[in-house]
């Protein structure tokens, strides 16, 4: 998910807007086209709006998907840190109520997502 400014991806495209695309490089370096379900459509277009986006992308927009701090593409060590940074605060929240569950959560990586994702998919 990390921007390449070699490819321009990711990249998101919309048909409509309730159709949305992620353009990404895959595994094998592959470009792959992944149709978002609404709830990331509906997530996505909040982010947009508080970066001061369009809430809709544009016609072959060429911006990274996720901004750093400084405004340009978050790359792959700057995706990373923030994933582990947000399972680390999910983490302190569980402490108390599900320590088990915040434990395995701090073992957790970002690759794991991809997992995930997929079960969630259906793929």
């Amino acid at each position: 998910m990390a921007w390449s400014a070699d490819s321009e991806l990711p990249r998101l495209e919309a048909a409509t807007p309730t159709q949305w695309t992620l353009h990404v490089i895959g595994k094998g370096q592959k470009q792959r086209s992944i149709p978002l379900p609404h709830l990331c459509i509906d997530t996505l277009r909040r982010y947009r709006m508080g970066r001061g986006l369009a809430p809709e992308p544009t016609g072959h927009e060429q911006i990274p998907l996720i901004h750093g701090s400084k405004g340009g593409g978050l790359q792959a060590a700057g995706l990373y840190n923030e994933v582990k940074n947000i399972f680390e605060v999910v983490a302190h929240h569980l402490e108390q109520t599900a320590p088990a569950k915040a434990l395995l959560l701090r073992a957790c990586s970002p690759h794991w997502l991809r997992h995930g994702l997929r079960k969630i998919a259906g793929g």
